[in-house]
């Protein structure tokens, strides 16, 4: 295979992943990472439930609506670590997790592939009584690329440096795990994309985070309750706090594009607005190196369009780079567009499940080859005409990528194997 070719096929495998990864969410530390001088009004409610309700597995519905609010609530902030009391404890703290209602303060670490607490500090000014402990490695809080049924388990040194239960370490099994996705119902606000994240920590106990990119902090917890009584621990239920403070994050309903007069339109339709400055419209000739070619602010209207002056001879790709009022950035799926001379051919029947054909016009011959998920070579003809059949009877299920050559160049399809 020669470099140039090698190198489309590469692009394009990358790229059909990225599609595929697109049917469920995946928290992203650009998405999700607590921000320094961000707050987050976290409440309380009456909900109390012997065991954990039917929460878990994909496309989930999961309505909390009608949770009833305890009129207890705090205002979570993430606060910079310079001046902190007992900083120079944690000196790998980037940040402080302080709440209105507490009278510790949480030590944490954020990196492009990590939030966990690094430690947390306790006195209580009416009494003697203190608390310091430090966490080695940080405890996890969420670990990024976070998605459905990815496992994550460290152990983690518990260090209760000063403590009523006197200075000792000990160690926490504590695991992350990707439960469930699907819509979030609250009293204010339904979120879509939502993940579901179990967090087993160890002696701390068992929760369920429901979480998605755009908002940095939990939607909503489910814990379960306990009481300690002289270091001797009650269960009790699971009970519900979820974020009643947060704006919701912006959702791309649809995006598309299309050839008008031969030159690209991309047409796009969103939600939640409220947090977002505007769009920066991106173009690719390779799938992989994209390019500023536009932007768009965002107006009074859930539907935009951007026309690119712009004249593909070949297959090219777009994506949207949303930008947010605090300068946080994300991006959409990626489309393609094919220019009128390269939509000649089409596979069929796709998903193939014994043969596939391509439609070529009767007597032509060209060059396909066909490349599974991998990369590997599964199916190479170089004289292929319109009467011949592929058989695919014996190809694994999966996503492959169908390499077309004639006159005017190599073109690219996409095929599922069922």
């Amino acid at each position: 295979m020669n470099k140039k070719l090698q190198a489309l096929v590469l692009v394009l495998i990358v790229y059909l992943m990225a599609i595929g990864a697109n049917a469920q969410p995946i928290i992203s530390d650009t998405g999700f990472n607590p921000r320094i001088g961000e707050s987050h009004l976290w409440q309380q409610t009456n909900f109390h439930s012997s065991t954990l309700p039917n929460v878990t597995g994909p496309n989930k519905v999961w309505d909390f609506s009608n949770l009833k609010d305890t009129g207890i609530a705090s205002i979570i902030s993430f606060v910079p670590t310079k001046g902190v009391k007992m900083v120079d404890s944690f000196p790998t703290s980037n940040l402080v997790l302080k709440g209105t209602s507490w009278q510790s303060i949480e030590f944490d670490k954020t990196t492009s592939t990590f939030w966990g607490q690094v430690g947390y500090y306790y006195h209580d000014s009416g009494s003697s009584y203190s608390n310091l402990e430090r966490y080695t490695p940080a405890r996890p809080y969420m670990i990024y690329p976070m998605s459905y049924n990815k496992i994550y388990t460290d152990s983690i040194i518990v260090n209760y440096i000063d403590s009523p239960y006197n200075a000792s370490i000990s160690t926490s099994y504590d695991t992350l795990i990707g439960v469930g996705y699907g819509t979030l119902k609250l009293p204010k606000a339904t979120y879509n994309n939502v993940l579901l994240v179990k967090n087993a920590q160890g002696n701390l106990g068992t929760s369920y985070w429901f979480v998605t990119n755009g908002v940095h902090f939990p939607l909503l917890i489910l814990g379960y309750n306990y009481y300690d009584s002289n270091g001797i621990i009650t269960d009790s239920s699971w009970g519900a706090t979820y974020n009643a403070g947060t704006p919701l994050p912006l959702e791309i309903a649809s995006f598309s594009a299309s050839l008008q007069n031969n030159s690209p339109l991309l047409q796009w339709e969103v939600t939640n607005t409220s947090n977002t400055k505007d769009f920066n419209i991106q173009r690719s000739i390779d799938g992989k190196s994209f390019e500023n070619v536009g932007f768009v602010g965002i107006g009074n209207t859930t539907n935009y369009s951007f026309s690119d002056d712009y004249t593909p001879t070949s297959t090219i790709f777009y994506r949207l780079k949303q930008i947010d009022k605090d300068g946080s950035e994300f991006y959409s799926k990626t489309v393609s567009l094919q220019p009128d001379y390269l939509s000649s051919y089409s596979i069929f029947p796709n998903p193939a499940k014994d043969a596939i054909h391509i439609s070529i016009p009767a007597g032509n011959k060209v060059a396909v080859y066909i490349y599974d998920i991998a990369g590997k070579l599964v199916y190479q003809n170089n004289v292929f005409a319109a009467s011949d059949a592929i058989e695919t009877a014996k190809w694994t299920k999966g996503s492959y990528v169908v390499k077309i050559k004639d006159n005017a160049g190599w073109q690219v399809r996409s095929l599922e194997k069922e």
